[in-house]
């Protein structure tokens, strides 16, 4: 982290050297203010590191402050859904709206909008719910194409499969992806723009069987770590 520095002056130039001065006078000021010329520049080095130094900390700061408002945001979200628990997802039937928060598999989940059938909507399943806590792994098998969401692990068991990365992520959400089949070429996991490790994945084939992995998004510059 970079810390705020005193940004230095600079000395004031002597008086410069003027027609109306005899040559004794003339010569003596413009020897000082050539002299004075020599300080003033190692001074005005040491401003101007000093103040990249300065901007560099204003901008670490910043994003500080913008991953303090997430957390801060994320922390909320996870209250208002404790503060609205309604039980084991199974016991539910009927329409459920925001805020609510169940119990299913092991794990904790948000309401993101409001269901009409609470039934239709599984917690890991669909995109209605995210998951609060990081609980036990959380998997599903998918045999099609599937659109991934954060807290759930994607055990691929069939032959032509594209598993697209969860929308949207926000810092710290994590998905996992992992080949229970042999491999056929056409089984893929679709990044779309989003970064991984700080590099364009786009599509990745899965060219290695039993090939898995467990990401988190970390932000728009790493993407996925």
């Amino acid at each position: 982290m970079t810390e705020i520095v005193v940004v230095p002056t600079i000395t004031p130039l002597p008086p410069y050297p003027t027609p109306e001065m005899d040559d004794a006078a003339y010569n003596n000021a413009a020897f000082l203010t050539t002299k004075a010329y020599v300080v003033m520049v190692d001074e005005m080095q040491a401003m101007g590191d000093a103040t990249h130094t300065n901007a560099t900390a204003a901008k670490e700061q910043a994003q500080r402050a913008v991953d303090a408002a997430t957390d801060a945001a994320q922390v909320q979200d996870i209250v208002l859904g404790a503060a609205n628990f309604k039980g084991n997802y199974a016991d539910l039937a009927g329409a459920l709206p925001m805020p609510a928060s169940v119990k299913h598999a092991g794990r904790f989940w948000m309401l993101t909008r409001n269901l009409a059938n609470v039934a239709a909507d599984v917690p890991g399943v669909s995109t209605a719910w995210t998951s609060l806590d990081s609980g036990q792994v959380v998997t599903q098998k998918i045999t099609a194409n599937t659109t991934g969401i954060a807290g759930v692990k994607y055990l691929i068991v069939g032959p032509n499969v594209t598993l697209t990365a969860p929308v949207g992520a926000n810092k710290g959400d994590r998905f996992g992806f992992m080949l229970c089949v042999d491999r056929t070429g056409n089984q893929r996991i679709d990044f779309g723009a989003v970064l991984v490790r700080g590099k364009p994945a786009a599509m990745l084939t899965l060219d290695t069987n039993g090939a898995a992995a467990d990401v988190q998004f970390e932000d728009n510059d790493l993407g996925w770590i």
